[in-house]
């Protein structure tokens, strides 16, 4: 019995136990739900009070995506209208190397579209870390359309602007480039950067939960705004025309480089400004550091005898010497303390207009030295020499004036004919010729002509700006005259063109290094402008360090009137107004081709009294006799055949190209850009030679146009 009761007290002890241990774990859950929703209401209440901007930003970024809309960069075109540079859509490839599938494939279209090879593509995909990799930026799209339709899984296609320099070479320096980035890089591009790229613009889009981006029209968008495009002052048929007789004479006297540039003396726009070696903006690849600046600006040099005209213009316009004030020559050598100055071409006594014509270091080192240094300084300064002239392109060196306070004896002497520590720019020495071309008014220097608005309306046009008079008029014609004889008589006789009224000056300086002047090394230049009563072009060609020869008459000289002559051939205004102005009575037989025939007629009314025009009533001149670049008595007679394009070509279209092409002509230009243009107009055609197209064949194969580039 008293068992039964023990084991009965026990059981309701368990049972009591059991009870409160079950209170216990009841209240536990509870108590653990309660802090459970606690928290989660002070979750909800900090995300929907406290970091309500946070998480709602967040969000947005889940669902939206913000999508840059590229602004179009601005083209760049030459004085005439000419496009020289514009921007078209390229395609760029990337791939995930994890992902990717079919490499084969892809490394195979890649090299069908950009000549590379397909180890090449296969070896990037390979080494590369991570998850993207880029196999190619900016493959024009005629170059990819198989690759633009394909996909592949791992393969990434993007749309990318594409920078296009239409004319290659010509004209690199001053236009410039940019990068993949489409930043510019050099020249205008870099100097304008800002308003030819516009402002990019920016869409937001909406992402659904498969990540397919789909347009909101309430959500913001901000347009691109369109980059400005730019007018150059450059004619690019002069530009072309230079750049081609350039590297011919450097290559044809083994000279390092050189230079040309031209300007209009009236206004002070620049006409052509080229250097070689030069580079290809469409292939960036090849490029060096070097050939990409714009050495008429950025180079410095000691200029030699074509600063005599400096010296000359100083002592004219002060009343210190006349076209026949005698000096004597001392038989061609003048020996003062330890230094000689020595002359190529000896004199005895002989007058200021020989003295220049023969271009004597002895006498112009006795002309300076009669001059006052502080006042021969200041018009040195005065000529824009020792300072920048305020060309509107990034890169223009000041180049080096000793101050007039150094300006002792010795100094004075050397530096009247272009020594004595002064170094200037080719920029500079044109600009002094064009001062004396221009009346004796220095022109502040431009290239951009006009900024316009992407619907072709200027909202900015460059004026001519005087920076000051430096010489009077009377004496920037007195020593014009006097430089014609530098070419009619004197070291300047190979840059003589029959007809055409020329004042230049030749000039030769031995090159200065460390050591002092360096043997052999040489800059030849000769700078002129024409026709010498009315100037129309002042223009200046720099050879560095010729091998054949490093006279400035017998090196640069021959360049400069290859350019002229040629240029004279195919401007039909300039060879009016130097018909005009000329004082022989001999007529430039000027380039007709392609011209309509009211046009012709137009120009053979104002330039011969003597004169033929046959075949067709209407049309266009498709053959001239005599040919361009021929001066003629001004009693012979100049015909004009006309005819019709359509007429002579099945195709209509062809004969528009072939009349384009006769007006642009592709003489002169690199094998590798006459054949791009040829390429693109879908114009069949032959090679025969290398390097620059010296002429073009046209022929017409069974109502088919073809040309035949002739290169040397």
């Amino acid at each position: 019995m008293t068992r039964e009761i023990f084991n009965e007290e026990e059981r309701k002890v368990k049972k009591n136990r059991g009870s409160k241990f079950a209170d216990w774990r009841f209240w536990t859950v509870v108590a653990f739900f309660n802090v459970l929703f606690l928290a989660l209401i002070l979750k909800l209440f900090s995300a929907q009070i406290m970091d309500a901007d946070k998480f709602r930003e967040k969000a947005k970024r889940q669902h939206e995506r913000k999508i840059s809309l590229n602004a179009k960069r601005g083209d760049i075109y030459d004085r005439y209208g000419n496009k020289l540079a514009a921007t078209t859509e390229a395609l760029s490839i990337a791939v995930d190397p994890k992902a990717l599938k079919k490499k084969r494939l892809v490394c195979k279209l890649l090299s069908e579209a950009t000549g590379k090879s397909e180890r090449y593509y296969l070896s990037k995909i390979n080494s590369a870390r991570g998850e993207f990799v880029w196999l190619e930026r900016a493959i024009p799209l005629k170059d990819a359309l198989v690759l633009d339709t394909v996909s592949v899984y791992g393969m990434l296609k993007f749309r990318e602007p594409k920078r296009i320099y239409f004319y290659g070479k010509a004209a690199s320096q001053l236009i410039g480039s940019v990068n993949i980035d489409n930043v510019g890089l050099n020249g205008v591009e870099k100097t304008w950067d800002s308003v030819l790229a516009g402002k990019n613009g920016f869409a937001f889009m909406l992402r659904d939960a498969l990540g397919r981006i789909k347009p909101a029209a309430d959500l913001p968008r901000v347009p691109p705004i369109n980059g400005k495009s730019i007018t150059l002052t450059i004619d690019i048929n002069l530009q072309r025309i230079a750049e081609y007789e350039l590297a011919r004479g450097v290559l044809k006297s083994g000279a390092k480089g050189g230079i040309v540039a031209a300007v209009d003396p009236r206004t002070g726009e620049i006409l052509a400004m080229a250097s070689y070696p030069t580079y290809d903006p469409n292939d960036l690849s090849n490029a060096k550091p070097g050939t990409m600046r714009i050495r008429a600006i950025t180079d410095v040099y000691e200029p030699g005898s074509t600063f005599k005209i400096v010296t000359a213009a100083t002592a004219l316009n002060e009343g210190l010497a006349t076209p026949n004030t005698i000096f004597y020559g001392y038989k061609g050598v003048l020996d003062f303390h330890k230094y000689a100055i020595r002359d190529e071409h000896p004199l005895g006594y002989a007058t200021f207009r020989t003295a220049l014509e023969r271009s004597s270091n002895v006498i112009f080192s006795q002309i300076g030295d009669t001059l006052p240094k502080y006042k021969f300084y200041k018009y040195v300064r005065d000529f824009g020499f020792g300072n920048v002239l305020g060309i509107d392109v990034i890169g223009e060196s000041k180049g080096e004036l000793p101050p007039a306070k150094k300006w002792i004896t010795w100094r004075k002497k050397f530096i009247s004919f272009g020594y004595g520590g002064l170094s200037v720019t080719a920029l500079q020495t044109l600009f002094s010729f064009a001062t004396i071309a221009n009346g004796g008014i220095l022109f502040k220097p431009y290239a951009i002509k006009s900024i316009d608005d992407e619907n072709g309306v200027p909202v900015k046009i460059n004026e001519p700006v005087k920076i000051r008079r430096v010489i009077s008029e009377k004496t920037a014609k007195t020593l014009s005259k006097l430089m014609t004889g530098v070419v009619e008589r004197g070291t300047g006789k190979p840059a003589k063109i029959e007809g055409i009224s020329i004042a230049g000056k030749t000039g030769t300086a031995q090159k200065h290094g460390k050591e002092g002047y360096k043997k052999g090394r040489y800059i030849a230049s000769f700078g002129g402008f024409l026709p010498a009563e009315k100037p129309r072009i002042a223009l200046l060609v720099v050879i560095d360090e010729p091998k054949t020869g490093f006279f400035g008459g017998k090196v640069s000289a021959p360049v400069f009137k290859r350019i002229v002559e040629r240029w004279l051939a195919s401007n039909s205004e300039l060879a009016r107004d130097i018909f005009e102005a000329a004082s022989r009575k001999t007529i430039p037989a000027i380039d007709l081709i392609g011209l309509k025939r009211s046009e012709v007629r137009q120009t053979l009314e104002e330039l011969f009294d003597n004169y033929e025009i046959s075949g067709d009533k209407s049309g266009v001149a498709i053959d001239q006799h005599p040919k361009p670049l021929k001066f003629l008595d001004e009693n012979a007679q100049m015909t004009v055949i006309i005819g019709d394009y359509a007429k002579i070509f099945k195709d209509p279209l062809e004969a528009a190209k072939k009349k384009l092409y006769e007006k642009l002509p592709l003489r002169g230009m690199s094998l590798r850009g006459a054949a791009a243009l040829l390429r693109d107009a879908g114009i069949d055609f032959e090679i025969d030679g290398a390097g620059f197209v010296e002429r073009e064949v046209w022929k017409n194969e069974d109502g088919k146009l073809k040309v035949k580039l002739i290169c040397e």
